[in-house]
Order: structure tokens, then C-alpha cells, then sequence
């Protein structure tokens, strides 16, 4: 099937944040949350930020990606920028499974944040770089109800 160019509206009426919605069971907090995407704006500004401190440390940088992902079954955002320290309290453990799948779904764990740094100079755009983003094996759903629980893993649900 072939499918045609898309117009500006056809591309501003897409919610394409919603669309990738995944739940995680987090055992610590006794329940599932759902994780969204980064916007575009959140993805840049937490990739600069990181690019900044390189070598210095960002501090809560697990939970800054966290917060910018955490969502209502609607996909609007749970936590504000100022509120990471209240984030940054709960449980290690949560927070690193939580990280995990918002690395998986946003494309920007470790390695990815060395190769934007890396093949990145001063005022290079990143869609400039050579390398493709990877696919991400997270399931995702078209419906304003996040996907069905995730595995027993404590993970996101992913595909077979």
C-alpha cells in the first residue's frame, strides 16, 4: 500500500504521543503507570542538558527522562520539570525499570546520548548525523486506554 505525502495538517492532526502509550507495573508503588514519548522540545532539551554536564554528572537525570514520560491514560504529562526532586525520593529500583522503558520508547539511553554528543558538533543538528534511530520492540496502542498490563518482568509490554 501506498501511502501518500502528508499535509501540514495531516501531520499537526496526528497524536502521535498517544498513540505509543505502554504501561509498567511498578511493584514498589503498588500499581502500573503509563509512559509517552518524549515531545520533540522535551527530547532536545533533555539531550542538551545531558550533552552540557557530560563528564560532570547531571544529577536525577534517570528522573528527569522519567518525568518528561509519565502520563495519564490520555498521555498528558503527570509530573512538571519542577517537580524531579519529589520523583527522585522514591524507590531505585522503580525508577531504574522505569527509566529503562522510557529509554526504550524515547530512543535515548547511554549509548544514544554518546553517539549524539559524539557524532554532534557546536550548532550540527542531530537529523544531520549518519546513523538512524533504532526500533524500539515496545507495543503500542491507537486507543485513549493504555495497552494491556505489562509483563511479569516488570517491563513494558512488549511485542512476540
Amino acid at each position: 500500500m501506498t501511502v501518500g505525502i502528508l499535509t501540514k495538517q495531516q501531520i499537526a492532526a496526528v497524536d502521535d504521543l498517544k498513540a505509543k502509550i505502554v504501561r509498567v507495573e511498578v511493584p514498589e508503588w503498588g500499581g502500573t503507570v503509563c509512559l509517552r514519548p518524549m515531545t520533540v522540545r522535551e527530547l532536545d532539551d533533555y539531550s542538551n542538558e545531558v550533552m552540557r554536564n557530560k563528564g560532570n554528572g547531571l544529577r536525577d537525570f534517570r528522573t528527569r527522562l522519567v518525568a518528561c514520560s509519565l502520563c495519564d491514560e490520555h498521555g498528558h504529562r503527570l509530573f512538571t520539570d519542577d517537580e524531579v526532586d519529589m520523583l527522585a525520593s522514591k524507590s531505585g529500583a522503580a525508577m531504574d525499570r522505569l527509566y529503562r522503558a522510557c529509554d526504550e520508547i524515547n530512543d535515548i539511553g547511554p549509548k544514544r546520548m554518546e553517539d549524539i554528543a559524539g557524532n554532534s558538533s557546536p550548532g550540527q543538528p542531530e537529523c544531520s548525523r549518519s546513523d538512524s534511530p533504532g526500533t524500539s520492540d515496545v507495543t503500542s496502542t491507537t486507543s485513549s486506554e493504555c495497552p494491556s498490563p505489562s509483563s511479569a518482568s516488570g517491563g513494558p509490554t512488549t511485542s512476540t
